[in-house]
């Protein structure tokens, strides 16, 4: 490398260093709104160009320095764990890693500046930061799960109270130099108590996952001993299930079982040993009483005798059922006919009131779903029996649509796919033959109800996916981002086409003659734009070109049926001229 070339090189990295090092100036002496590209080349005397050449913009400029000032990345590049860790080394990673971020945060008015500006604006850098930090995070987080899965406390939320904690003091320290519930970190005395605290709090959520698990294995010890009769009486009867004496064993066998168990759950002392003991005891019984159980037999004897137990068992401390406890396949049998019926009643009087078919279906979804073929758990049956229970103290007040219906099962936390994706559709056709602005409003005033609607429980019908208004607020919210308003002025197309089609069929029709190839177009975006221009449909002059695209894969049959016979007839004819 010639020695022009080598100089040339170190003039770049300097000047690269110097806009880094004006950055972290102007956001420690004028904050994070100040940072404007005009505002560093002034300060910097500096050509506004050189931060395009050297980072390619002002966000490539911004990452760099952050990247360059977070101590997170060198911090899980240092905190690592060996290749197979025991419970004693994560506990003292986390300890450490929560107390060296407590010390460098405090003496680091760049990263203060950093993590204040992350917190205060949206902004799609910060979030990208933020999301890297987090991955990085879940590395170390995920070996710490298996150690409190259940102990009913989660070790991530406990971490996140340790740095949002560690944020705060500092923040408000450095902003107004006051004190946090009496601690001033002015106090060297009160930072060593905070880094003791920090210590503390780690120790004894491990501590207190430890002893949970002792104690479940403890309860587990002596359920295996207290269920030894009740097994050899099942393998008899499993066997012979009319074997008299067996029977009459397994009759004084469950009333003993009863008497035992239910002095050592008057004996528990906290929720937590309750809802363990309950776990383990349940299971047991449930996988026994399964065992016995026989879809089409009329009479299952053992397996009820089974069931009533664990009724008399739970009767008391219902609340504390662990929701992830599974059901006996008789108890799914027989709860599932009680609500079928309870459902037929219910969707009789749905009908008679017009709602959609469509919606009749989703709305059936956790009545249909609770039966003995599948696995079926607490959550499920507190569930529905929650949701039967408000339609019917509802009664006379049912709702008279399907913009009531939907707004009912919001309310009722009901977050099954079909119904999120019924509800975009019904708010899509709503927007129909609206302008951008027009749209936009309306969105807004849906997503407000969204919110606003009448909570019947804090529960939701799938655990595993986010809260239905969660849901249709961020659709709500992408669709008013994506909505492009028509100039007030625009010109409609004198020549555009009137079909009878709706504009459902129509976008379904002219996608299927796109995708077999009748037409020549760049891409989808272009051609809906084109179908906006050109057509009007049913009872609608003006089409949206992304109201037009949304409807491209619709699978409404009411939609689609109408078009088989109309292009069925076409296909006839030009089979004719063939002749």
């Amino acid at each position: 490398m010639t020695k022009r070339r080598l100089n040339k090189i170190r003039d770049a990295d300097a000047t690269k260093r110097k806009f880094l090092d004006v950055i972290g100036t102007i956001l420690t002496e004028q904050g994070f709104s100040a940072i404007r590209t005009n505002n560093i080349a002034r300060l910097l005397g500096k050509d506004k160009n050189l931060i395009r050449y050297h980072f390619g913009s002002l966000n490539g400029l911004l990452k760099t320095y952050i990247q360059d000032k977070d101590y997170w990345k060198p911090f899980f590049e240092r905190f690592r764990f060996s290749d197979n860790p025991d419970a004693k080394e994560i506990e003292a990673l986390f300890v450490g890693l929560m107390q060296e971020n407590f010390k460098v945060f405090s003496a680091s008015e760049e990263m203060q500046k950093i993590i204040h500006w992350q917190i205060s604006e949206a902004s799609a850098l910060m979030r990208s930061i933020s999301d890297e930090r987090e991955v990085e995070g879940e590395k170390l987080l995920k070996m710490a799960t298996p150690y409190f899965r259940e102990s009913a406390v989660n070790f991530k939320a406990i971490i996140a109270l340790l740095l949002g904690g560690s944020y705060y003091m500092v923040l408000q320290h450095k902003a107004i130099n006051g004190v946090v519930c009496g601690i001033d970190l002015n106090s060297e005395k009160d930072r060593a108590d905070v880094m003791v605290a920090i210590e503390k709090i780690v120790e004894w959520s491990w501590q207190f996952a430890q002893e949970n698990h002792n104690d479940k294995l403890q309860s587990t010890e002596k359920m295996n001993y207290e269920f030894e009769q009740l097994e050899e009486l099942s393998e008899i009867l499993i066997k012979d299930p009319r074997d008299a004496t067996a029977l009459n064993k397994l009759e004084k066998e469950l009333k003993r079982l009863e008497r035992v168990l239910l002095k050592q759950l008057l004996e528990l002392s906290n929720e937590t040993q309750i809802s363990n003991f309950l776990q383990i005891n349940l299971y047991r019984m449930g996988e026994i009483c399964d065992d016995h159980f026989e879809p089409n037999r009329k009479e299952n004897m053992v397996a009820q005798a089974i069931l009533n137990l664990m009724d008399h068992l739970t009767s008391q401390v219902e609340p504390l059922l662990p929701d992830t406890l599974s059901l006996p396949k008789l108890f799914c049998k027989q709860q599932s006919l009680i609500y079928y019926e309870k459902w037929q009643f219910l969707k009789n009087w749905l009908q008679k009131i017009g709602i959609d078919e469509q919606l009749l279906l989703v709305t059936g979804i956790p009545f249909d779903q609770f039966t003995h073929d599948g696995k079926m758990r607490w959550h499920n049956y507190k569930y529905l029996k929650k949701y039967e229970k408000v339609f019917n103290e509802t009664g006379e007040e049912l709702p008279r649509d399907n913009y009531e219906l939907m707004h009912l099962l919001v309310g009722l936390g009901f977050n099954h796919v079909r119904f999120e994706n019924y509800c975009t559709k019904l708010l899509s056709a709503k927007m129909d033959g609206l302008g951008g602005a027009e749209a936009k409003s309306l969105l807004k005033t849906e997503r407000t109800k969204v919110f606003q609607v009448n909570l019947h429980t804090k529960m939701v019908f799938d655990q595993d996916r986010k809260p239905v208004d969660e849901a249709l607020a961020k659709w709500i919210d992408a669709t008013i981002k994506g909505l492009t308003e028509r100039p007030q002025d625009i010109q409609l197309n004198p020549l555009k086409l009137k079909t009878r089609l709706t504009a459902m069929q129509l976008a379904l029709f002219e996608k299927t003659l796109y995708a077999h190839g009748f037409y020549d177009e760049p891409n989808l975006d272009v051609f809906s734009e084109k179908i906006a221009c050109n057509f009007s449909t049913k009872g609608q002059d003006v089409l949206s070109a992304p109201s037009v695209k949304s409807k491209m894969y619709t699978k409404d049959i009411s939609a689609i049926k109408p078009l088989e016979p109309m292009v069925a007839a076409v296909l006839e004819d030009l089979r004719s001229f063939l002749v």
